[in-house]
């Protein structure tokens, strides 16, 4: 035994190593270790065992070949594998983002479908363009017109398909793809880079949702299986309408006839002596042909209104969901060409091309007028709603129609030149509006309130332009209100302005329709919100400016200054704002809150950079007003002097405000300018001789200041004629100057005896406390105690109920000086 535990170590040994390089199954090593063991345990325990070293020793190299043999083949195996995963890999990286992303794993055979999918899709893109490509150069042969050669990028002559590729041909006919040039991507449109999202399981779901079949489906008709052309739908609605008014109201020619022949015979009584039989049958007769009638009636109704999506629509639905995104984004940005070409090709996937020639506009109009009425009774909302809501396909397709339809009909009532002219009453324009207001009705709380009152709003101005009668066009205003009112403050701050009773008013009174408005570089037609906004935005103000100078109510003035302040503010109208703010300063000095206008002013300077001339003239009497109450006499001057300067230049210039509002501008900076030159002049002849006021040379002028004061009030006297409301203002600083230059009394009575005359006539009450005011202290010594008293009593009750703070205490001060 001592003798062989050495020979029995060295065949465990042998074994052992030939184990190791042996594959193993799932047990592994362990496993074949734990065998091997158990045999050397055997042997050990049996002396003689069943192999001899010399068997071992022969059978070890022919495993150790076959083990490398095996290796070998395994790395020619991995290296085949990873070339077709590299190759996988790399068609998933050449495939566009949008065709491999999707809720589950893309795995190979997916990434292989999709690839098959684009490859089929780039050659029916292909095709549809060369078609394209043809029709547009029979077009130009036929005008006359040279075109260049129709070549690929390989410079090989295009030859005309002779039918839009099918799925069958395709997988027929495979070497279609090798043919495509390489560069073709290049040519493709952008709905090639909108795929489906979701990636097929099979291959069958693949190519039932798959965007080849989807624009194969589009490019044979672009219209739903079960829906109807608006054609057909009208010879619907005209076959029912001449049921109901040619048809007889029975079936049995014979019951007419015997209640005819009973009419005849009983003078009139039409059913008298018939027995209950025969009553009885005609009752059954009527109540049967009616019933035929709502039944064909129901039939005809739910017809009209059916929409159904083929096999393949969804795809096509992600791509029109595309283009919608897109066209948004470039109204955002203002690209207007960009938008619209994005929401022609959104409407284009999903069946809804807009009309072009004249008879498809006016069958699609009368249509869509049609279905409108019968939204308004609320039962083409119940259908529309029938075969739209709880349907995602109908609904998306709903919600892409609106808003295509709805960017469409606004970017066509907005350019960028100003030569350029359009038809804001076109029937097209009509038929926009129309079928985006139908096709939002039909859905329920898929488009926002916001963007559904936006749509709602632009329908009624379309309608309130083409039309004569504002009912049908009030509905839908209205309708845009109700909405507004129920979103939250902070949602829909830009058409919360239309649920003023101002905005109604303004609607309705229809002078919106005859203008157009040129504001930030674009030019608005009717028909536009941005112009009907503008337009309101400029009325109130106008408004509020009207209410201001004649003084009638400060708060009606102020409510309407803030209306058009917030509707400026959320719709991004920077000159209406500008104007807003401005007004909103001559009201705080009114009331004497000088630091809350110091405030706005600031505001105003840094909202408009660069000015037009009626806003330099405005903002240099606003800032002399306002450093006079500083107390910087200097600047007062210079800014007085500026607006002299600029008054003939702004009367003589063309404006781009109407001519009411700009004679309003001149009259409120004649206003001021007068007001604080006066002012001026008073403070610096009473400190004349003061040593602490400053020694500026044109402040000491004292001359020069009466006359450039009296030029100022010779220039508001012309402006008087052109604006009859500056006629006592006029009068009224005659006399103030006339007596400041020390001239006789009695003409200087006379004139504040015409204004004040004129005030009263006019109801002015503001300028009525002026006259009163400045009547009494430029004719104290001329005039009685009382009578100067009584005087300023009247006017310290106008001051009182207007809030005229600073002339309220002038108006004290004077009594004070009588009582003395």
């Amino acid at each position: 035994q001592p003798q062989q535990q050495p020979q029995q170590q060295q065949i465990a040994h042998n074994l052992n190593q030939a184990s190791n390089l042996i594959p193993t199954s799932s047990g592994g090593v362990t496993a074949g270790r734990k065998k091997l063991s158990h045999k050397r345990s055997t042997s050990a325990s049996k002396p003689s065992g069943k192999r001899s070293s010399s068997e071992v020793h022969k059978k070890a190299p022919v495993a150790k070949k076959k083990v490398e043999k095996r290796k070998a083949h395994n790395a020619v195996e991995k290296k085949y594998r990873n070339s077709i995963n590299d190759r996988i890999v790399e068609l998933k990286t050449i495939l566009p983002a949008q065709w491999t992303t999707g809720g589950a794993k893309t795995n190979k055979a997916a990434v292989l479908q999709k690839s098959l999918d684009y490859i089929n899709y780039l050659q029916m893109e292909r095709s549809h363009l060369i078609r394209l490509c043809f029709s547009l150069a029979t077009t130009l042969e036929q005008h006359g017109l040279q075109y260049p050669p129709l070549v690929d990028s390989c410079n090989v002559p295009l030859q005309p398909p002779a039918s839009p590729p099918t799925q069958s041909s395709r997988n027929s006919s495979p070497s279609s793809s090798s043919s495509s040039p390489p560069n073709t991507v290049n040519e493709l449109s952008d709905s090639a880079l909108t795929p489906s999202n979701t990636n097929p399981s099979s291959p069958s779901e693949s190519s039932s949702n798959s965007p080849q079949a989807a624009m194969q489906t589009c490019n044979h008709t672009r219209v739903g299986a079960n829906s109807s052309s608006d054609a057909t739908r009208l010879l619907m609605v005209v076959l029912l309408v001449g049921m109901f008014l040619f048809v007889p109201s029975t079936f049995s020619a014979s019951t007419t006839q015997g209640v005819g022949d009973v009419d005849a015979a009983r003078g009139g009584r039409v059913l008298q002596g018939l027995d209950d039989t025969s009553m009885m049958s005609v009752y059954l007769d009527q109540a049967l042909w009616w019933f035929v009638r709502m039944c064909t009636v129901i039939v005809c109704l739910l017809a009209m209104f059916a929409k159904e999506m083929r096999d393949g629509d969804s795809a096509m639905l992600r791509i029109a969901g595309g283009h919608e995104k897109k066209c948004k984004s470039c109204v955002m940005k203002g690209e207007k060409d960009m938008a619209v070409k994005h929401a022609n090709m959104a409407l284009n996937a999903i069946g809804k091309r807009p009309a072009e020639t004249a008879f498809e506009v006016n069958v699609a109009l009368w249509w869509q007028t049609i279905r409108q009425m019968l939204h308004a009774i609320r039962i083409g909302v119940w259908l529309d709603r029938y075969f739209t809501v709880g349907k995602p396909s109908n609904e998306r397709a709903a919600t892409t129609t609106s808003v295509a339809f709805f960017h469409l009909h606004q970017l066509a009532a907005q350019h960028k030149t100003s030569g350029r002219t359009i038809s804001p009453s076109s029937n097209k324009q009509l038929l926009l509006a129309l079928e985006c207001v139908n096709s939002v009705d039909s859905t329920v709380g898929i488009v926002d309130p916001v963007d559904r009152a936006r749509m709602f709003m632009a329908a009624a101005l379309q309608l309130h332009i083409n039309t004569s009668h504002s009912l049908a066009s009030l509905y839908l205003f209205n309708k845009a209100r109700r909405i507004i009112r129920k979103e939250p403050a902070h949602r829909g701050a830009a058409l919360r302005w239309i649920t003023q009773p101002s905005a109604k008013t303004f609607f309705l009174k229809g002078d919106w329709k005859k203008k157009r408005v040129e504001q930030d570089g674009w030019t608005y037609h009717p028909g536009s919100i941005s112009h009907f906004t503008t337009l309101y935005s400029n009325w109130q103000l106008s408004n509020a400016f009207t209410t201001f100078l004649t003084t009638q109510d400060v708060e009606v003035a102020s409510q309407t200054m803030f209306d058009a302040y917030d509707c400026a503010v959320h719709n991004g109208l920077t000159k209406q704002l500008w104007w807003a703010l401005v007004l909103q300063v001559v009201l705080l000095w009114r009331r004497g809150k000088y630091a809350i206008a110091r405030e706005r002013i600031v505001q105003a300077d840094d909202l408009v950079m660069t000015k037009s001339k009626s806003q330099r003239l405005v903002y240099s009497v606003v800032r002399a007003r306002q450093a006079l109450i500083d107390g910087d006499h200097k600047l007062c001057l210079h800014a007085l002097n500026l607006a002299s300067s600029l008054l003939d230049e702004v009367e003589g210039s063309p404006t781009e405000v109407p001519d009411r509002a700009h004679k309003l501008i001149l009259f409120m900076a004649y206003r001021y300018l007068l007001f604080t030159r006066v002012a001026l002049f008073r403070i610096r002849k009473l400190v004349k001789d003061n040593e602490t006021c400053p020694s500026t040379p044109a402040l000491r002028d004292l001359d020069q200041m009466k006359q450039l004061m009296v030029d100022d009030v010779t220039r508001c006297q012309n402006f008087s004629t052109k604006l009859k409301l500056a006629l006592p203002f006029a009068l009224l600083f005659r006399g103030i100057v006339r007596n400041l230059c020390g001239v006789r009394a009695a003409p200087t009575r006379r004139l504040f005896t015409q204004a004040l005359r004129l005030c009263r006539s006019m109801s002015l009450p503001f300028d009525e406390g002026l006259v009163l005011l400045h009547q009494c202290d430029s004719l104290r010594t001329s005039s009685s105690p009382a009578e100067l008293k009584e005087r300023l009593l009247k006017a310290e009750g106008i001051f009182k109920q207007l809030e005229a703070t600073d002339e309220l205490a002038s108006t004290h001060k004077l009594l004070r000086s009588l009582c003395v």
